[in-house]
């Protein structure tokens, strides 16, 4: 492997073994979880289930940091845009 293929290895192994090692969250219906994106990294595990909705909610204050100029929405032309839900 050349150095850079290494360095990229090496960070894909470790995130796999960070998140196999990582602490699960079950979340029931009517129950939510806020993540701070600046303090904690994260992700979630695949479903399956057509009728689960994953909604994406920006809150910030005046002192937040890196909020974005311009249209808040996750990618261009996406449903959340208009502010209907998006399955994910």
């Amino acid at each position: 492997l050349r150095p850079d293929e290494a360095m990229i290895a090496a960070y894909h192994a470790a995130v796999e073994r960070a998140a196999a090692a990582a602490p699960r969250v079950v979340l029931r219906p009517g129950e939510a979880l806020v993540v701070d994106n600046y303090r904690m990294f994260h992700g979630r595990d695949a479903y399956s289930d057509p009728q689960r909705l994953l909604w994406r909610c920006w809150v910030w204050t005046e002192r937040a940091r890196g909020v974005p100029d311009g249209e808040l929405c996750s990618t261009p032309g996406d449903d959340a845009a208009a502010g209907r839900p998006t399955r994910d």
